[in-house]
Formats: C-alpha cells, structure tokens, sequence
C-alpha cells in the first residue's frame, strides 16, 4: 500500500525521477552541487551508507533541511527499499524541488550492485535533540 501523501496525489509518481543504482550513482557524482539523503533511520545511517549522504530521518528534519536550499538543487534520495523514499521525493515536490531523483530499489539495489559505501563509524548526536515521531513511513 502506498503511503498516504502518495494516495492523495498520484500524480506526484509520474513526477519523481525514478533511476536505477548505477545511473543514481552516475547522476548524483556528476550533477553540480548535489544532495544525496538518505531518508532511513538515523540507526541504518550509523551503520552504512552512500558516501556523502545526508541522513534525513524524519519528516521534521526533512522540512528544516529543505527550507535552507534552492529549489532547482539536484537531490538524490534513498532509503532501504522505496516507501519512505518515495515519501521524502513527494514531499519535497510539494515544496517546490523540481529536481529530485529516487533510488529504484533502495540501499537494497545499490549494495547488489557492488557501488562504494561507507561504513565508516558515525559519532552521536552533540545537541542531545531528539527526532518527533513525525517519521516518513
């Protein structure tokens, strides 16, 4: 089923770039000041991720972020499959981003596919704020 910003807006599907891991990664590495979220948990992010992904774990977070950007910046989002990422894309094309792109599949996809992660240990949270329960499922 399909998250209910999706279902009241069905035409925001036809909108969002959707791409396949090896293309996500080529646009995403080319495209000029690019942004790649990653829209998991913040528990996922810590653990892997794309290099030089952003984690945006919670709608909050999502529209705090995305109220400091122009609206023409290329951004690349994934999750672990699609549902969460196909929630921040619709988000973010309600807020006016014409240039958003979805990773086909999800982290998933991209791991099939051998392409870099980084693993690399993440340091907790210095502000001690914690996420709201506004997620993006």
């Amino acid at each position: 089923m399909l998250p209910m910003v999706l279902q009241a807006q069905p035409d925001i599907l036809i909108r969002i770039n959707t791409l396949g891991p090896n293309e996500f990664y080529i646009r995403s590495q080319l495209a000029a000041g690019s942004i790649i979220m990653d829209v998991r948990e913040l528990k996922m992010y810590k653990k892997s991720r794309i290099p030089g992904a952003l984690s945006i774990p919670d709608a909050s977070v999502l529209h705090a972020f995305s109220d400091s950007l122009d609206r023409d910046v290329p951004i690349f989002v994934y999750c672990d499959g699609s549902t969460r990422s196909q929630t921040a894309c619709s988000l973010l094309i309600d807020r006016g981003f014409q240039n958003v792109a979805l990773l086909k599949g999800g982290l998933m996809s991209w791991e099939s596919v051998n392409l870099p992660m980084d693993k690399r240990r993440v340091a907790k949270r210095q502000s001690g704020r914690k996420s709201s329960n506004r997620n993006l499922h």
